[in-house]
């Protein structure tokens, strides 16, 4: 059985995704910590702190863990996209 050939990886691309992927990872890692400290509010652990900021802590949490990381992934596949094709593609951000 033979290894598939794929091409070879530009340097500079490789370590594009890498950073990406690191950022992705870090994004997520604190909305998950807006997430937890937003529930210790709601909880009380926090006295004197409204609910509702909790909850919104909760809310925003949530986007930055399950949302924001894919608009990242998103807008970066489609500008390495927009380089390999030289730019033909549409501008719509």
């Amino acid at each position: 059985m033979t290894d598939p050939q794929y091409p070879p990886i530009d340097p500079a691309k490789a370590k594009a995704a890498r950073n990406l992927h690191l950022t992705a990872s870090l994004v997520r890692l604190l909305g998950v910590g807006l997430v937890a400290i937003g529930i210790a509010i709601v909880n009380d652990q926090f006295p004197g702190m409204p609910h509702m900021v909790g909850y919104l802590m909760m809310v925003l949490g949530l986007f930055q863990t399950l949302v924001l990381p894919l608009i990242m992934i998103r807008s970066f596949v489609k500008n390495q996209m927009r380089e390999e094709q030289g730019s033909d593609l549409p501008q719509q951000d």
